[in-house]
């Protein structure tokens, strides 16, 4: 059920140094005090995480060692739904637009979907070795 294949190339190295990159960037961006509007920040952290969080399931499929690491398959899937409301929202943001309660319904099909991933993520490792 396991391979013995893993690949350690150029590009599996830049994936890597991406991947390292982007989360530490993601605790800058949290760690940082937010200036006159108080999601830039927020945002900006939540969007570097979800690209981060998308090189790493790359990085893992490309490498090998996601057959090594069976509960981490599809675990960024939701985050595709993610991305296009935190962009639209980092954007909203930046343009200093009114914020109301309204705006965070645009992340709706993100948690719909994260609720509906859910099940698969139960799922035993021999469905998850054949997605």
């Amino acid at each position: 059920m396991v391979t013995d294949f893993f690949r350690f190339d150029w590009y599996t190295a830049v994936l890597l140094v991406g991947v390292v990159q982007g989360f530490f960037l993601a605790l800058l961006f949290l760690a940082k005090r937010p200036h006159r509007q108080p999601y830039h920040h927020l945002l900006l952290a939540a969007l570097v995480f979800c690209f981060a969080c998308l090189l790493l399931e790359i990085f893992l499929c490309y490498s090998g060692l996601m057959f090594r690491t069976l509960p981490l398959v599809d675990f960024s899937e939701p985050i595709n739904f993610a991305i296009g409301p935190l962009t639209y929202l980092l954007f909203r943001s930046l343009s200093g637009k009114n914020w109301t309660r309204k705006q965070w319904l645009h992340l709706l099909p993100f948690g719909l979907y994260f609720l509906y991933h859910l099940l698969f993520t139960i799922q035993p490792d021999a469905v998850k070795y054949n997605g």
